[in-house]
């Protein structure tokens, strides 16, 4: 559990992504596991009405297919985080 406020909340269809100063990756795609990577920081945690996965350890990913449960924790390859990174596409719109 979180203890006090998250400081990133992101709701995807299949879950809630929390976060308290990391960097992380959320990717969600049809037909496809949502999948979070924490890069830095401490903690993340994903729920759903399923239950609940928390990451205490940066390198570190949780997956959750449709109707089930969030996977526990595990270590991504350097190889798999860089592939994600270079997938990323961040985009800012200004008012």
């Amino acid at each position: 559990m979180l203890v006090g406020r998250a400081s990133l909340t992101i709701r995807t269809p299949l879950d809630v992504v929390e976060s308290r100063i990391n960097n992380l990756i959320v990717s969600v795609a049809p037909d496809r596991p949502m999948e979070t990577l924490m890069l830095t920081g401490r903690l993340i945690r994903v729920r759903n009405e399923h239950g609940e996965s928390i990451a205490k350890t940066p390198a570190v990913g949780i997956s959750v297919v449709p109707g089930t449960v969030p996977r526990p924790p595990h270590r991504w390859t350097t190889k798999r985080a860089e592939r994600a990174l270079n997938q990323t596409k961040v985009t800012v719109e200004q008012a």
